[in-house]
Formats: structure tokens, C-alpha cells, sequence
């Protein structure tokens, strides 16, 4: 960054000590006399321009408010074009002007806070009491904090605001869940940031092989042209006859009969159970009485199991014994 500040005797022309725009009749008139003298910073950033308009806004702020309040406080006509600020003014106002404008194109401090300092001056110069005083403990100390320290000291206050509220209302169960929300994500952002500091290597991406080298491997590199067109036209051809066989395959595939399912009675199964079940308890049964007619001595065996799928009464028995 290059800021160079040019003082020059006071003309009439504010033009041709390039401000860069019309210097009103009122304002010239001031260095007619002799009081004032004319200033010219050219600012040239080494910044994206983004950054610089950014900045650059800043000195000039809404609706140029903050560049009247600069003008009323240093006393000097402040008139900023492209990367050009005029100011034209006593010397003293033109160093404050300087310093204020080099502040702000370099993000040192906001133009805000140098108004505040210059409002508190004002106001200590009209006391004859201080005139001999150092003034550095009635000034304001305005740091300039990274956007990680911040991000900590407010999950610092939070936790301890929330602490102290949760130590007075323990059953708020939203305020306990909000709590637990944002120090998980403060400190997922932290472990995400060691991450990508230890992910950092210093050592570069090894390099991608070439097509010549992929070439080199393979030994096509070496082989004449009339050797690559006929790998070529027969890597084609093989590439065809694939598809050829696919093709075919599919279209005989339309014509092959799907498989017929078997016509069974699903009732056969439990009925032949059925049947062998019935007909061993009618067994068991039979066997049962014939053990209670052992005394019998005229019983026909052959007869008593043909019908043995007849239900067996004492009546029956009676009947075959004679």
C-alpha cells in the first residue's frame, strides 16, 4: 500500500491540484488568505478491489455523514474521488485527516472511533486545567480483536450467563437445550479448525501422469501408425461382437417358455394324515378291547381287523364271537 500526502500552497482552482472534482467558492476562499493549505492522498492497495470500495465506504459512510462529521471536527474540506482523497485545511487538521484516512484503507481502525477521540479532544481543550496534561486516560483504548477470540469470549459470557440462570430456574428446559445447542456448535467449530490446521501439509500434491506417460507405460508409444489403427479396428470389433452376442442373447430370451407350476391339491396332504391318524387311533382302540376279551375263546381275528374301520361297539363284538 502506497499513501503519499502532497501539501501545497493554497490556490484558488481546486481543480488543478487535483481534487479531482468543483471546490466550492466558500472553501477556497479560506486559503486565500494565507491560513490554509491544500493536501492530496493518493491511495493505491495492494487489497482485492472489493475490499478497498468496502473501505473506502466507510470514510464516506451514509448519506457522506461521516465525512462531514471528519470535516467539522479537523476543520478541513475533505473530498475523496476514486483512489484519490483531497483534503484542504490548516496543517494540523491535514495530519489528522492522514492519519484517520490511512487507518481506514488499511483496516487498522474505523473512521467511528477516530470521531469519538476527536469529539473528547475538543471538549478537553476547553479546559485551560488539562492544557498541560496527558490526555491518554481520558481517550478511549480501541482494540482490534481476531473473529476466533471474539467467537470465545462470547461463548465465555454465554456459558456464564446461562450458568447463573440455570443455577435460578433448573427446570427451564428450553434455556438447557439453547445452552447445550450452542456449546456444541462452538465447539465443533473449534475441533474443525484443529482439523484443518493438522490436515495442512507442507509438502505439495505428488503430480498426475501425462497422457504420454500413460503412453510410455503401455508401449503404444513406440508402436508406428498402421499398428495403432489396427488395435484400434480390432478393439472395435471385439467391442461389436459383444454387443452382437448381448443382443442376441436377449431376443432368445423372449422366446423360451417360463416354467409351468405343478398342479398339486394342497388339501391331499392333510387329508392322507388325516387318514393315518384316524386309523391308528381306530387301532388302538380295537387292540384296546381285544386285550378285554382275552378270555373269550371263539373270536375271529381276521374279522375283527377287516373291520376295523367301522366303529366298534360291544354289540358287534357279541356278533362275531358267534
Amino acid at each position: 500500500m502506497k499513501l503519499a500526502v502532497r501539501l501545497q500552497l493554497p490556490v484558488i482552482n481546486g481543480c488543478s491540484v487535483g481534487y479531482g472534482g468543483h471546490v466550492q467558492w466558500s472553501e477556497v476562499a479560506h486559503g486565500v488568505g494565507g491560513t490554509w493549505a491544500c493536501g492530496r492522498l493518493e491511495v493505491q492497495t495492494g487489497t482485492w478491489l472489493e475490499q478497498f470500495v468496502k473501505r473506502r465506504q466507510h470514510l464516506v459512510g451514509p448519506n457522506s455523514s461521516t465525512l462531514r462529521a471528519l470535516e467539522i471536527l479537523t476543520g478541513c474540506y475533505i473530498l475523496v474521488q476514486g483512489n484519490t482523497v483531497a483534503a484542504m485545511g490548516s496543517f494540523k487538521g491535514l495530519k489528522q485527516v492522514r492519519k484517520i484516512v490511512e487507518d481506514c484503507i488499511q483496516n487498522k481502525m474505523h473512521p467511528v472511533y477516530h470521531i469519538k477521540i476527536l469529539m473528547i479532544k475538543k471538549e478537553l481543550e476547553k479546559d485551560p486545567a488539562l492544557a498541560n496534561e496527558n490526555w491518554d486516560r481520558f481517550l478511549p483504548n480501541f482494540k482490534k480483536y481476531d473473529i476466533s477470540c471474539i467467537f470465545v469470549l462470547v461463548y465465555k459470557y454465554f456459558q456464564l450467563l446461562t450458568a447463573s440462570m440455570l443455577f435460578y430456574a433448573s427446570d427451564c428446559a428450553s434455556l438447557k437445550k439453547m445452552y447445550v445447542n450452542f456449546s456444541g456448535k462452538m465447539l465443533n467449530k473449534r475441533r474443525s479448525r484443529v482439523k484443518r490446521r493438522n490436515n495442512i501439509t507442507p509438502f505439495p500434491p505428488p503430480p498426475q501422469p501425462s497422457k504420454i506417460d500413460k503412453l510410455l507405460e503401455s508401449g503404444e508409444y513406440f508402436l508406428s501408425d498402421k499398428k495403432k489403427e489396427s488395435k484400434k479396428w480390432q478393439e472395435k470389433q471385439e467391442k461389436q461382437a459383444e454387443k452382437t452376442a448381448d443382443n442376441k442373447r436377449k431376443r432368445e430370451a423372449a422366446f423360451i417358455p417360463p416354467e409351468e407350476p405343478s398342479k398339486q391339491d394342497p388339501r391331499e396332504p392333510d387329508d392322507h394324515k388325516k387318514d393315518v391318524a384316524s386309523m391308528a387311533k381306530s387301532l388302538k382302540e380295537k387292540a384296546k378291547m381285544y386285550g378285554k376279551q382275552k378270555s373269550v375263546e371263539n373270536i375271529n381275528p381276521e374279522v375283527y381287523i377287516a373291520a376295523s374301520g367301522e366303529k366298534s361297539s360291544k354289540t358287534k363284538i357279541k356278533a362275531f364271537i358267534d
